[in-house]
């Protein structure tokens, strides 16, 4: 990983991984500038991002045909979790579209888009949010699913940990 920032409420968080070595076989024709093709991992087909709900509040993800989500639960239930995922890019193979999706507190709208870096094998994710809500990503890899955590007052409790999906 060549740099990576984590996210808070409003941050902007960009992450740049080298490409690995090719693998024979692995489907994945879309060479980077210069080099070889980027293994996306389990994101290849859409960006797929496990979001722990941790605000005593339900999140209602929300999204249109233009935002790129394949699916996305009704609703994420107070100290529950659920997995947003996101579709392939139309253009390239083996590499994830851009996803915006909009994850609805009390009505108020929360943004997270993911987003390719062009001309690179990097992303950015970030959320728009509003307060008392704050919004951390556990983790933070182009290669495995991105897990984001939703609070409120911006920290976790006293032995709380997030936990992969």
């Amino acid at each position: 990983m060549i740099e990576t920032r984590l996210a808070a409420m409003g941050e902007l968080i960009y992450t740049e991984l080298a490409p690995p070595p090719a693998r024979a076989g692995s489907g994945d024709t879309t060479p980077p500038p210069g080099g070889a093709p980027f293994d996306w991992g389990l994101n290849a087909d859409g960006w797929n991002v496990v979001i722990h709900n941790r605000s005593g509040a339900p999140i209602t993800p929300w999204y249109m045909g233009q935002d790129m989500v394949r699916k996305a639960p009704r609703l994420i239930r107070p100290r529950g979790r659920g997995s947003v995922r996101g579709k392939a890019d139309p253009l390239r193979s083996g590499v994830p579209a851009d996803m915006r999706i909009d994850l609805r507190i009390h009505g108020i709208s929360n943004v997270l888009a993911v987003t390719g870096v062009p001309g690179s094998n990097g992303f950015t994710a970030e959320v728009y949010g509003s307060e008392p809500w704050a919004f951390r990503f556990a983790a933070f890899d182009a290669r495995r699913p991105l897990e984001l955590t939703v609070l409120v007052g911006g920290s976790l409790g006293a032995g709380e940990r997030v936990r992969a999906a």
